[in-house]
């Protein structure tokens, strides 16, 4: 317990607290949405519309501040002396990131389908959750690879707003928000490989961390 609790402390950031803030403003919008006159009558889609698009939000900036203090320059030749299994921190704390998103994801969800409209969870789920999975990790991948949170932050973000503004002209099939395409025949094949490319960062990640002496070089 008190080592979950010392990292908790240490991942505790302002943008973990927007992420939460996020997804507390996704559940608000769409309980409300049909009070505030923004659609007639709230629908499943409307809900995998508004999840599949902001969610990964909410997973880039929890996972972009996994390693934000052991990378400050001042703090990683010291942190990279100690003897500690890289693997074994890197699963732990990628862990801590996935729990804090699991429990924001489904105390939303629920709350939604228990206030709102009945909610599918495992059908909606792998709609909606595997763009968030993909960005979330390799908002931790691009942390590690940049030496800095700003990078963790950067990269998914800017390959958000590309995907938002190309409406998929350039991944095309990997595109991040094909959910709401009900009818594509491509959907599975969709969300399994984002679910690859995740495991994939996952990996990268666990491999460049073993690797201590990128991240004391000046």
């Amino acid at each position: 317990m008190n080592r979950m609790l010392l990292n908790l402390k240490l991942i505790n950031s302002s943008l973990i607290w927007a992420a939460a803030g996020i997804a507390v403003i996704q559940v608000l919008v769409i309980n409300f949405m049909e009070n505030m006159e923004i659609v007639t009558k709230t629908q499943l889609f409307h809900v995998q519309a508004i999840y599949e698009y902001s969610f990964p939000l909410v997973a880039i900036f929890i996972m972009s501040q996994l390693f934000a203090e052991e990378l400050e320059p001042g703090v990683a030749l010291w942190v990279m002396a100690l003897p500690f299994r890289s693997w074994s921190l890197l699963l732990y704390r990628w862990s801590l990131g996935m729990g804090l998103l699991v429990l924001l994801y489904a105390a939303g969800v629920i709350l939604i389908h228990l206030g709102q409209i009945p909610i599918p969870f495992l059908d909606f789920t792998y709609d909606v959750l595997p763009p968030a999975l993909w960005l979330g990790n390799l908002a931790m991948l691009a942390t590690l690879i940049g030496r800095s949170f700003a990078a963790g932050l950067g990269v998914p973000l800017f390959y958000w707003v590309v995907e938002t503004i190309s409406n998929g002209a350039l991944s095309r099939k990997l595109y991040l928000f094909a959910g709401m395409a009900s009818d594509n025949p491509d959907l599975v094949w969709n969300r399994n490989m984002l679910l690859l490319l995740s495991l994939l960062a996952l990996l990268g990640g666990g491999f460049l961390f073993s690797r201590r002496s990128y991240f004391i070089k000046k």
